[in-house]
């Protein structure tokens, strides 16, 4: 079994805070200006890929890079999206993140890959749509391990 380190996630400028963005059109952003994440995105995304990876069973350990324990790979990303897109017949929680994965020893790229996702919020209500991007986070990251856990099989 395999140590995984994982990484900072970068993110786009416009996801750095805790501030919630929205939006309803590809060239502009809007934040709600009370209502806001527990932390930042980099670090509600760095959390569940490090909760779900080392629920898998899929490796001996899944520590933060941060640690300074010896790991055989890292994992890190970057944030493309962590928003509510707003369209006229419904809201959604939209997640894209760019993940890499790295030996460590060598620091060569083993793997990579983006995915997205965008979940529909059970109503047009700021609460529901955070249910919903916390439901594509988590689709997100669920999709990424599979493909590492197999990468590394």
């Amino acid at each position: 079994p395999l140590t995984l380190g994982v990484g900072g996630f970068d993110c786009d400028v416009l996801y750095e805070g805790e501030r919630i963005v929205y939006r309803n059109s590809p060239y502009e952003v809007q934040y709600y200006h009370y209502r806001r994440w527990v932390a930042p995105p980099r670090k509600l995304v760095a959390d569940a890929v490090q909760q779900q990876f080392s629920a898998s069973g899929s490796f001996r350990r899944v520590v933060s890079s941060t640690a300074g324990e010896p790991v055989d790979y890292l994992l890190r990303g970057k944030i493309n999206a962590f928003e509510e897109w707003d369209e006229e017949e419904a809201w959604f929680g939209s997640v894209a993140i760019e993940f890499v994965l790295y030996d460590a020893d060598n620091g060569a790229v083993i793997w990579q890959n983006r995915y997205a996702e965008k979940t529909p919020a059970a109503q047009k209500d700021p609460l529901m749509v955070v249910e919903a991007i916390s439901a594509s986070l988590q689709r997100v990251v669920a999709r990424a391990r599979e493909d590492v856990a197999a990468k590394l099989r």
